[in-house]
């Protein structure tokens, strides 16, 4: 690893920095103590391009309304119920599907 000398400060950096870490001068022109006139390389980039974007799992509405049925039959009758249990298997299908 070559270390490159500011000539502003005279402080210790690494040899493809850009800038000095103590004084923030640039090294424009600079060479190394490696390679002389090497060009620097390019910085990496900071998200991988590989990354892939998720996307939000959606809702089933005959689920949704499956759940509230069988909610409210609780308060009303058991015909809101018989008829959320035949949503459910419905949705179950769909999902699964």
């Amino acid at each position: 690893m070559a270390i490159k000398t500011c000539p502003t400060c005279g402080g210790a950096n690494h040899e493809n920095a850009p800038v000095c870490m103590h004084c923030k001068a640039t090294f424009s022109g600079v060479p190394t103590s490696g390679i002389p006139g090497a060009p620097p390389t390019p910085p990496r980039p900071m998200f991988p391009q590989t990354q892939q974007m998720v996307a939000p799992p959606q809702t089933n509405g005959m689920a949704t309304a499956a759940l509230v049925l069988g909610i409210a039959s609780l308060l009303f009758s058991c015909l809101t119920g018989i008829v959320g249990i035949i949503l459910g298997i419905i949705a179950a299908v769909q999902i699964n599907g």
